[in-house]
């Protein structure tokens, strides 16, 4: 991880991290000054071939339990009018899960 800067995000200051993967993949995180929440990552993904710029904003941060998680997702790929918005109405912090949704389905069963 590298810091490279900081760069205007929205109205406000964000620090700008390079993170490089083990597999050699880069991608950036834009960290608010402020907050020091994480509002922002940049990457790239290959798609039929290609590279495909994809930027994902995080905001409406809540606390559920203690942990602090964003309620609004947004992600953008370059040069594309779409977006899609992912908006989140209700966090559970280990909820209690039976084991038999864990299980292999009888129809995948060989």
């Amino acid at each position: 991880m590298e810091l490279v800067g900081r760069e205007a995000n929205g109205g406000s200051q964000a620090y700008k991290l390079k993170v490089t993967l083990k597999g050699g993949a880069v991608l950036y995180n834009y960290i608010d000054v402020k907050s020091m929440y994480l509002v922002r990552t940049d990457s790239s993904r290959q798609v039929r071939g290609r590279p495909l710029q994809l930027e994902t904003t995080f905001s409406d941060f809540k606390k559920t339990d203690g942990i602090l998680f964003p309620r609004q997702i947004e992600i953008a790929a370059a040069g594309r009018p779409q977006r899609l918005r992912i908006v989140v109405d209700k966090v559970e912090v280990n909820p209690p899960l039976s084991d038999a949704r864990f299980a292999v389905p009888a129809s995948a069963k060989p």
